[in-house]
């Protein structure tokens, strides 16, 4: 069975399931803002990789081309 790839096209790490994983699903739910969203995935990879650097490299990502994901997962 070939591995998910929770954070698109992006390396995974320690922190792919769950924070990649649960980014995912909070883009799909509506219940946080796309801000929101991109918030608790920094925070959640900082804990998991305790590296600034990444987290911070990885919330600029999804900010600058998260939006059509985002878009995609709010159109249905």
């Amino acid at each position: 069975m070939p591995k998910q790839d929770w954070c698109t096209l992006s390396p995974d790490g320690c922190w792919g399931d769950p924070c990649c994983k649960r980014h995912d699903k909070r883009y799909e739910n509506k219940r946080l803002t796309r801000k929101q969203a991109d918030e608790l995935l920094r925070r959640c990879i900082l804990r998991k990789s305790g590296d600034k650097l990444i987290a911070n490299t990885y919330y600029y990502g999804v900010r600058l081309f998260g939006w059509y994901f985002y878009w995609k997962a709010n159109k249905k």
